[in-house]
């Protein structure tokens, strides 16, 4: 692993998530794009299950080139990406706030609200999304991190969201340490 991802994974959250995808979901054999996958974490543990392909979706380039691990990288916003191929499983870890970056507050929270569905026609079997749960105090903080000291405009989706959006989908919401874990499970 460089440096920078060992720096960025000091505290190992990005292997936890992967333990948590993986305590929900098969990985090997399997086609998984991961949305805002940027220096390529993720994709790292991902790659520990055998899936058959991981392909990382990022809109930095300086981000994409660090990733180390044998994967597809396409370097786009979500919002430009277009993809005539499914994957068996979509991830978007600790990212899907980020679409709301460059907009003002209400258009960004459509933007949130639009990237989920989008997301949803990506997958041919699951997507699992794993961001902040701004209830709890460190979802909170990064709330106040990434909205006051950074001034990114992060738009949080919140349980309500969740339930309002995924009301025509077999999914399960948890909340796991201060986040939320939304499986919606596209074979059903």
């Amino acid at each position: 692993m460089n440096s920078y991802n060992k720096v960025l994974d000091f505290a190992g959250e990005h292997k936890k998530y992967v333990e948590k995808i993986s305590s929900l979901t098969e990985l090997k054999n399997k086609t998984i794009l991961d949305v805002g996958g940027g220096s390529g974490l993720v994709a790292h543990y991902l790659a520990e299950h055998n899936p058959k392909e991981i392909t990382v979706l990022d809109p930095s380039q300086d981000m994409l080139d660090k990733i180390e691990t044998n994967c597809t990288r396409v370097c786009s916003s979500f919002q430009d990406f277009i993809s005539k191929k499914k994957y068996d499983i979509v991830v978007c870890i600790d990212s899907l706030h980020h679409l709301s970056e460059g907009f003002s507050k209400q258009e960004g929270r459509e933007e949130v609200k639009k990237g989920l569905k989008k997301i949803l026609t990506l997958a041919k079997e699951r997507v699992i999304i794993i961001d902040p749960n701004i209830y709890t105090l460190k979802g909170k903080w990064i709330d106040i991190q990434e909205n006051y000291l950074l001034r990114i405009n992060a738009e949080f989706l919140v349980e309500k969201d969740y339930n309002e959006l995924l009301k025509d989908y077999s999914f399960n919401l948890e909340k796991w340490r201060h986040y939320y874990v939304v499986v919606v499970d596209l074979k059903k």
